[in-house]
């Protein structure tokens, strides 16, 4: 008796490992290697991850070759802004002298007769993937201007940035043009972003290999860190030492699995834990400053500083979703997509003037964006519907009184051709 269970106790562990190493054999083969050294399954990198030296050394290299090309530049405040002065014929996008995506030039002082509207926001502000001429802020303009009111707005959004570098661009140059209506435009994605230092710790295939500013919260308030942002010639020796850099601690993307573990050794088991942590644990949180709930406070607290310095600045404050296209990919939730993310969007329809462009796409039978394009953005034929809608909008709050026009003594004193 004991003999037979011995050997069917021999059978099953032999099965068990005989299973384990096809399935390894099997991970490894269907498997690549990137330059890099990071091993990738169907697309998914697989712990231990390697921190993107080689990369952000090539993105750098191709930075101060092509500068003259670059859209986006190297910001000591920002971490990156729009290239002044820059051009595009082929693409259609050209940004004015002073970093703002324009035509044409605007004066810090807005005209006596003309309603000034400023946005800021990430890619979906900026408008990447049209023309300057489909951009929704200009559709905005155009809509406001064909309704009988005098307006101009202004594109201070860049691309990637996180609502923490809104926030400072505002400070730093949108508030001495004085505007009369501020939009900040909302992408879930977002609240990640306010939590990301390094931009390839999030995104591999990104171009832009600068690092940003980050706030943390510090006696109940916010606190700047890695303000200035890293000098260029500084990047790859941070990179190649960030696990003892301090910023390493607040750099939500950078975890444990940069680090080795016994498990790590097997490609089929790093996997399984990694898609287990994913969907159950969801420990790419190391400590409670990268934690979701706190994300969400400090995105929270970014808004509310947000909105009052725009009020304090005498200018009306508007949140404006923007719903992305993973947003609508409703079987395939990305991690920041959950139910704590998601209730800002109603804390901000309580809270503040709010515009959600979902109603707006509701209204013309749904959204269209390109398919099997992962990033894209929004299509010419979406900024109409959104720079109509915007503009239907913003007028409602006008007339209502809920948009408080403080340059305009009488109501609508801006012309109304």
């Amino acid at each position: 008796m004991n003999s037979r269970v011995f050997t069917n106790l021999a059978i099953f562990v032999f099965s068990i490992v005989l299973s384990f190493a096809l399935a390894e054999i099997g991970v490894r083969l269907l498997g690549s290697y990137d330059q890099t050294g990071q091993f990738y399954f169907m697309g998914r990198p697989v712990p231990p991850f390697a921190i993107p030296i080689e990369d952000t050394k090539n993105s750098l290299i191709e930075y101060e070759k092509n500068f003259d090309k670059a859209m986006f530049v190297f910001d000591a405040l920002l971490g990156w802004s729009p290239h002044p002065n820059y051009s595009n014929t082929e693409t259609g996008v050209y940004i004015n002298s002073a970093g703002i995506r324009s035509n044409r030039e605007f004066d810090l002082l807005p005209a006596k007769d003309t309603l000034r509207i400023a946005l800021f926001g990430d890619s979906y502000t900026f408008d990447a993937d049209v023309s300057n001429q489909d951009m929704w802020s200009l559709i905005l303009e155009e809509s406001l201007l064909e309704k009988d009111i005098n307006a101009e707005v202004i594109n201070f959004g860049v691309s990637a940035f996180g609502m923490d570098q809104a926030y400072l661009r505002w400070q730093l140059l949108g508030e001495s043009y004085q505007p009369d209506i501020v939009i900040f435009g909302f992408v879930l994605k977002n609240t990640q972003r306010n939590v990301n230092i390094f931009r390839e710790f999030a995104n591999a295939t990104t171009d832009i290999p600068f690092s940003k500013p980050r706030f943390v919260f510090k006696n109940n308030d916010l606190h700047l860190l890695n303000s200035p942002t890293i000098p260029i010639d500084e990047i790859l020796d941070t990179l190649s030492n960030f696990h003892h850099n301090e910023l390493s601690r607040y750099e939500y993307f950078y975890d444990s699995r940069y680090t080795q573990k016994w498990w790590l050794a097997s490609k089929f088991l790093s996997l399984i834990v990694d898609v287990l942590n994913t969907v159950f644990l969801d420990t790419t949180f190391k400590n409670d400053i990268n934690n979701r709930p706190n994300q969400v406070i400090l995105a929270r607290t970014i808004v509310e500083h947000f909105r009052e310095d725009v009020i304090n600045s005498k200018s009306e404050f508007i949140v404006t979703f923007l719903p992305d296209k993973t947003y609508y990919h409703r079987g395939n939730h990305p991690k920041y997509e959950n139910i704590l993310t998601l209730e800002l969007l109603s804390e901000f329809e309580d809270q503040y003037n709010y515009f959600n462009i979902e109603n707006a796409f509701t209204d013309h039978g749904g959204f269209s964006f390109p398919p099997n394009i992962p990033e894209s953005h929004y299509t010419p034929e979406m900024n109409a519907i959104i720079g109509e809608y915007l503009a239907d909008q913003i007028i409602g709050c006008i007339d209502s009184g809920k948009c408080q026009l403080n340059r305009f003594e009488e109501e609508h004193t801006f012309d109304k051709r």
